[in-house]
């Protein structure tokens, strides 16, 4: 590569501001509807992310590499190094290669993208829950080839650290980069780094107001372990609070427990099922009743089923395996994003354990 080569090129930038979500709102396996995130309108009317790549590599490398895609922090005066944005990324795309220490995925180029000289992305943003940051030791500089900075910051105050490092805003890093095998790191080529524009992510408000009563999501696996949030304008948090389940089908009540994340927000995790799934009965449903000073002020109905194994045969059966590949085709759910709900920007989901941001292996999602 003696001549120099040019870098990519976005042709279908980011959406400057899109709405925040949380894990418990892009879990697939709580029939949760992906919400990738969307191209800016362009002149191609591509859906998402879309970058081009220069005739220069296609002729170089020909075929055999992978286009990585990185979230990072933007620099400030206060703050001037750039940093890996703690907030993952990730994809429902199997051949798609993720590096949990970089927040970075590699895309392989396929044959017709590479005949075309254009890659798309669908990825999903996830925003952590204060109580998630706080297992974040450090934020880690986003290091360049023949770079030797070292630095990294301690997040030892997150409320400070969030307005600090500007986390509510992001730039996505679009690299060429090859696998020479399997146990070696990526060579990435920095000559083709480009930078997306910056992104925003719209803040959830809410207000007796503005938002009714809403709960997300509205059914879970029987085994139970999954987090529910409920925005509750009636409730009063100075006062002691109920939370049961009751079973229509057997008669009985189970408590649970429960965390304000806000004001007006409860969080809490759904008991397993009194009532085993079976063929004959693959859904039960429960009614979930709230209470203060033994007046109800809250009820809503919830669905168990089985998520993750087979009624039939009881042998578990693979979450990924039962879903299609993504496509670049809008669903519905997706085109009613700006009308749903959006919840308050503090949030303590602990359904899933945090990936160890501080290991380096590479591993397919």
């Amino acid at each position: 590569m003696a001549n120099a080569m040019p870098p990519l090129r976005i042709i279908a930038q980011p959406k400057k501001s899109y709405r925040e979500r949380y894990g418990c709102e892009i879990n697939r396996q709580q029939s949760r509807a992906q919400r990738f995130i969307r191209a800016a309108d362009n002149d191609y009317k591509f859906e998402y992310p879309t970058i081009e790549i220069p005739q220069e590599w296609k002729d170089t490398l020909r075929q055999d590499f992978y286009i990585r895609l990185t979230l990072s922090t933007i620099p400030t005066e206060s703050e001037p190094i750039r940093y890996i944005h703690p907030y993952p990324i990730n994809t429902e795309d199997t051949t798609v290669i993720r590096d949990i220490s970089t927040n970075s995925l590699y895309f392989r180029v396929s044959e017709n993208e590479f005949r075309l000289g254009r890659k798309t992305f669908q990825f999903t943003l996830e925003k952590l829950t204060q109580y998630m940051l706080r297992d974040l030791s450090s934020l880690k500089p986003l290091i360049f080839e023949g770079e030797n900075n070292q630095c990294t910051r301690h997040a030892t105050d997150l409320r400070s650290a969030v307005k600090r490092y500007r986390l509510e805003q992001s730039q996505l890093l679009f690299s060429i980069a090859t696998f020479k095998s399997s146990t070696e790191p990526p060579i990435i080529y920095r000559v083709s780094n480009v930078f997306s524009n910056e992104m925003i992510g719209r803040i959830g408000v809410t207000t007796d107001d503005s938002v009714g009563f809403r709960c997300s999501p509205l059914r879970g696996d029987w085994q139970g372990h999954d987090e529910i949030l409920m925005v509750i304008p009636k409730i009063d948090k100075r006062k002691p609070l109920t939370v049961y389940f009751y079973y229509p089908c057997i008669g009985q009540s189970v408590p649970v427990g429960c965390e304000f994340v806000d004001a007006k927000t409860i969080s809490l995790f759904t008991p397993k099922c009194l009532v085993t799934v079976t063929r004959d009965n693959p859904t039960i449903l429960v009614t979930i009743v709230v209470c203060q000073n033994e007046t109800e002020i809250a009820k809503i109905e919830f669905t168990y089923q089985a998520l993750n194994e087979c009624v039939n045969c009881s042998l578990n059966v693979m979450p990924g395996s039962m879903v299609s590949p993504a496509s670049n085709k809008r669903s519905i759910a997706d085109s009613e994003e700006d009308n749903e709900f959006e919840f308050p920007n503090v949030t303590v989901n602990r359904t899933e354990n945090n990936e160890d941001t501080k290991q380096s292996t590479i591993k397919k999602c």
